[in-house]
């Protein structure tokens, strides 16, 4: 009985030592439905994780996010953003997912995000398929949302490996 006992607390202690270390390494920030017109100001350099969606984000700037080089995981769908130009995650190195979808984007510039392994792009204002020669060099991504509600002409010629 005894050995079961031990057993257990060794379990719960490696247990505990295990959440304890993915808290720390996993800086998640969750401003959803919070009104929000801007990016916050206030983000700690730690965050790897943020959620900005369902706001009023109309626009979207290097130095929004320029000082969260740690961040991974951006999701800021459900916004009213018209235009992006995708140079401004130059400075987020380890950026691996991005969700855009549920926006009112019209036009994206591309620019070469070489971590990235989800884009979602859908539900926007496209009229053409935003195909970029660079979604072809962006040799990690393994998902890129293009579902769209309203379509008049595509090409996916520049992304085929």
């Amino acid at each position: 009985m005894t050995s079961i006992f031990h057993f257990a607390i060794i379990f719960m202690l490696i247990l505990q030592i295990r959440i304890q270390l993915s808290e720390e390494s996993e800086f998640l920030v969750d401003r959803s439905k919070n009104g929000l017109i801007h990016v916050p100001k206030d983000l700690s350099q730690k965050t790897t994780i943020l959620n900005i969606s369902q706001n009023y984000i109309s626009e979207l700037w290097t130095s929004d996010i320029l000082s969260l080089s740690k961040l991974r995981i951006l999701i800021i769908s459900h916004n009213r953003i018209q235009y992006l130009d995708i140079s401004v995650f130059k400075f987020n190195q380890e950026l691996e997912y991005l969700d855009l979808s549920h926006n009112k984007l019209v036009k994206i510039s591309c620019h070469p995000t070489v971590n990235l392994k989800h884009l979602d792009l859908s539900f926007n204002a496209f009229d053409a398929l935003p195909i970029c020669k660079e979604f072809g060099n962006m040799s990690q991504l393994k998902f890129l949302g293009l579902s769209t509600t309203h379509l008049e002409k595509s090409s996916v010629l520049p992304i085929a490996h």
